[in-house]
């Protein structure tokens, strides 16, 4: 709880300090709040419930506000032996960035304004996925064993946490979602993952971008040499890159086992100033409704022995007129003599070129 203690021969008064280099109006007002000889502490607690969802025996609301994320506490210093009905009700710290404790985790707690808060989960074991203890008492347990909510799960023992580097700023979610602010020779990159290398089993680990479930990192140029298998099942290589790739600069890979991409409402727009590639193992499927444009000054289909596609106009135009020289041919030669269908034949071959096209090429 909050602890309110008179200083006592020799100490300096916050509140005195505060007020002497105040304007008169908040002056006034701290002067009003109490004897400014008084000062606050933090205690801790142990959480014995929290209010997670409207299905809460708990959960209450009003026109104003609901207790969503409500803890009911038991102080460590001023509630030691009280009945549970008499625990401290306290609300997150913070209203936007939320920590929800499990059950038997340790809390902060402090008391501003007659209202209860709770912040920071104590790192009392320096442990990712949960720090509950029994140091306070057991008061909610399932065989003598720790009870850390309906169903929230012990995962310490395959939870890693990351390897810090100099500097690093480091998120680390209880179940293995991570966000590293780091740099490389002072080059700052992201680097976001859900879910480590199950297969790594040290206490301290680094991400893998190649065997971790998720990945997405963002670097900047020249830092995080990357050297990226696209997939142990690709059998064709990318046609502008090795399968193995030493990818350098300021760049965005995303690594995960399916990534789905939907534009509710408009469009999907993909831009490069050199290559876009793609490669699949299986098929590689386009559908829509309208029609569906490729354009470039080249379009090849295939990469070996290609060769011109037919223009399909052209060659209805150059077999019609041949179809229409057979019969004069037919004819002249039967009951008159001479070839005069021979000339249109030969013109006729002259534009056989003009059948190719000149842009699209397949094999």
């Amino acid at each position: 709880m909050w602890w309110k203690t008179k200083n006592s021969g020799g100490s300096v008064s916050i509140a005195n300090n505060i007020t002497s280099l105040t304007n008169p109006a908040t002056s006034a007002m701290i002067s009003r709040a109490g004897d400014a000889a008084e000062f606050y502490e933090l205690e801790i607690g142990q959480v014995i419930d929290i209010v997670l969802s409207a299905e809460h025996p708990k959960y209450e609301k009003n026109s104003v506000q609901d207790n969503i994320g409500v803890a009911f506490i038991r102080l460590a210093e001023s509630q030691k032996n009280v009945q549970d009905n008499m625990l401290t009700v306290a609300y997150p710290l913070d209203s936007t960035f939320k920590k929800y404790p499990t059950l038997n985790e340790l809390v902060v707690v402090v008391k501003y304004l007659n209202v209860w808060f709770y912040d920071n989960v104590l790192n009392y074991f320096n442990r990712i996925n949960n720090n509950a203890t029994q140091i306070l008492g057991m008061p909610n347990n399932t065989n003598g064993k720790i009870k850390y909510g309906e169903v929230f799960v012990d995962k310490n023992a395959t939870i890693p946490k990351l390897q810090p580097n100099e500097g690093d700023v480091i998120l680390q979610g209880r179940n293995g979602q991570n966000i590293r602010f780091s740099n490389d020779e002072s080059n700052p990159f992201v680097h976001i993952t859900v879910g480590l290398d199950s297969n790594n089993k040290k206490s301290l680990t680094v991400e893998d971008i190649n065997k971790d479930s998720n990945t997405i990192l963002i670097t900047t140029s020249p830092s995080k040499d990357v050297v990226f298998v696209p997939s142990k099942n690709i059998k064709v290589k990318p046609p502008y890159y090795a399968n193995d790739v030493k990818l350098v600069g300021n760049q965005i890979f995303i690594s995960t086992d399916r990534i789905v991409l939907n534009a509710k409402q408009n469009e999907i727009l993909m831009y490069a100033n050199k290559t876009i590639s793609g490669v699949s193992n299986g098929s590689v499927t386009f559908d829509a409704k309208t029609n569906f444009l490729v354009d470039a000054p080249e379009i090849k289909l295939g990469k070996q022995n290609i060769e011109p596609m037919v223009l399909g106009n052209k060659l209805v135009d150059a077999l019609t007129k041949l179809i229409d020289a057979i019969p004069q041919l037919m004819y002249y030669q039967a009951h008159i003599g001479g070839n005069p269908g021979e000339a249109k034949l030969k013109q006729l071959k002259a534009k056989l070129q003009d059948i190719l096209s000149k842009k699209n090429w397949t094999q």
